[in-house]
């Protein structure tokens, strides 16, 4: 049995699998080590070929190992699935848009076909973006989008379009901001740098807040903070891996990146562990000793690498 990747026969040797499922899954784990995903996936099976990607998993082992001639990989990076399913998401709700204000039914008509994809689409940003903010605001329009009947798509339903009007111009925003950090991940870092000082000034007040009652100002405040963090290592990580930024040179405070916030990120767990049981003096001390030193360390080190960055000309 072949087994080749975006067109090129794969060195890939089988060992213990006693089915496709296994044997896909073990180049699945292969292929995220180099931040792969597998975007379509066939094999020429004894009767004809076979569109494994499109068909549920755990109907794939119908098909014997000994009948299958070539497993044929199609495979994209991280990033290029996440621009892929942004771009494909925009086209078909911008088209959606204009028929819907137009009130054209023949293109209304057209688009049906296609909602599927663009579920798929929004699905695809969902499985890959690690973010929960990002994630949580993608579970909304996933709902919102897979909840609603395209079949009933027509002008005269005018409550639903406007409906689907206000979804989909608000998505389109959200995927403008997406698509940015996906292609301009160091000017979405200073746009963070501004939020992070922001979270700074905020926290200050946290624990006054838990005095005077004020929990949810807290919670409010700590969430906000905690997720600027998980999209400012996400942009930290864009930028090593683009070559914009070389980490075994970098250092934050003089700690590695991946040693500042691997100690980082035990802090904010031990943050939340404290809101739990409503410490509230232990939540200060780490607010005051730990978080805030550290948020300082890393407004800095942001400045810096934007001072290489002009000097560079990048």
């Amino acid at each position: 049995m072949e087994i080749e990747l975006n067109g090129e026969k794969l060195d890939f040797t089988l060992e213990k699998e006693q089915n496709i499922t296994e044997v896909i899954e073990g180049i699945e784990q292969w292929l995220k080590e180099s931040s792969l995903i597998i975007t379509d996936l066939r094999i020429d099976y004894s009767t004809g070929e076979i569109d494994l990607y499109h068909e549920l998993r755990r109907n794939w082992n119908v098909y014997s190992l000994d009948k299958i001639g070539k497993i044929n990989i199609s495979a994209l990076s991280i990033q290029e699935v996440l621009v892929n399913s942004i771009y494909t998401v925009k086209e078909y709700l911008l088209l959606l848009q204009t028929a819907i204000r137009n009130a054209d039914a023949d293109t209304m008509d057209q688009l049906k076909s296609g909602y599927p994809y663009m579920i798929e689409s929004i699905k695809q940003l969902f499985n890959n973006y690690s973010i929960v903010s990002i994630k949580n605001e993608i579970t909304f329009y996933l709902e919102f989008f897979s909840s609603f009947d395209i079949a009933s798509l027509d002008p005269a339903n005018i409550n639903e379009n406007n409906k689907i009007l206000t979804a989909a111009e608000n998505l389109l925003k959200k995927l403008d901001n997406l698509l940015e950090v996906e292609l301009y991940p160091a000017q979405s870092l200073l746009k963070i740098t501004d939020a992070l000082k922001k979270s700074a000034e905020e926290i200050k007040d946290v624990s006054i807040h838990l005095q005077t009652g004020k929990d949810k100002n807290a919670m409010d405040s700590i969430i906000n903070f905690s997720d600027q963090m998980q999209q400012l290592l996400y942009l930290f990580q864009k930028l090593i891996n683009t070559g914009n930024l070389d980490k075994s040179k970098e250092n934050i405070a003089g700690q590695s990146i991946e040693t500042f916030y691997h100690e980082f990120n035990a802090i904010l767990k031990d943050l939340v562990e404290a809101f739990a049981v409503k410490d509230y003096v232990l939540i200060g001390d780490l607010l005051e000793y730990e978080v805030a030193p550290r948020l300082e360390n890393v407004i800095e080190f942001i400045k810096k690498i934007n001072v290489i960055r002009e000097k560079n000309g990048i």
